[in-house]
């Protein structure tokens, strides 16, 4: 709601696409569009429920997305979880990981390779920015794998509160350039 809060703040001829998995079974997940009137537009509905950690399905979500909404330039935000560099066991990654789904995190190092398998295969440019609003995401070892996919990665390096950012102040900074970028969404 924080989000369709700030919406107003989304340029005419910007578009602020979420995809969404509320971890119910019975609700698939879904990518929609927030309209600048505050709306929530259902552009794509998926016909069965997967993990959104697994980099195969995060790629496939992020071409749908520049399927439905093609453009020059796209940002990236993460609302979730994340490990930072710890290492543990886990049945789709050892954590360095982002997304947990179900107990499943998707390892940092597969989020990049995934991203620049979209870059290779020109469905997306370089990210112009990855702003994680997730606790422990920006560390020198995260923004080291990241580095070849975006230009900008904006977060915390460490606990940020479970709520996250306060989208309806954050939403007119997601598209803008440079450190009026960045600097707004600090």
């Amino acid at each position: 709601s924080y989000m369709l809060q700030g919406a107003s703040g989304i340029p005419q001829n910007c578009n602020m696409v979420v995809f969404m998995d509320r971890a119910i079974s019975s609700e698939k997940p879904f990518i929609a569009k927030i309209t600048k009137e505050a709306k929530l537009d259902t552009l794509y509905k998926f016909t069965t429920d997967f993990y959104a950690s697994d980099p195969e399905q995060f790629s496939e979500v992020l071409k749908q997305v520049t399927t439905l909404c093609p453009s020059k330039e796209y940002g990236l935000v993460l609302w979730g979880h994340a490990s930072g560099w710890v290492v543990s066991a886990d049945t789709i990654a050892q954590r360095r990981a982002y997304g947990v789904d179900n107990n499943k995190w998707m390892n940092i190092t597969q989020m990049a390779r995934a991203l620049e398998g979209l870059k290779a295969q020109n469905v997306m440019p370089k990210l112009s920015f990855i702003f994680a609003d997730c606790c422990n995401m920006v560390s020198a070892e995260n923004g080291y794998e990241l580095r070849e996919v975006t230009d900008y990665l904006i977060g915390a390096p460490s606990e940020i509160p479970g709520y996250g950012a306060p989208y309806q102040l954050v939403v007119p900074h997601l598209f803008k350039s440079g450190s009026a970028l960045y600097k707004g969404i600090i």
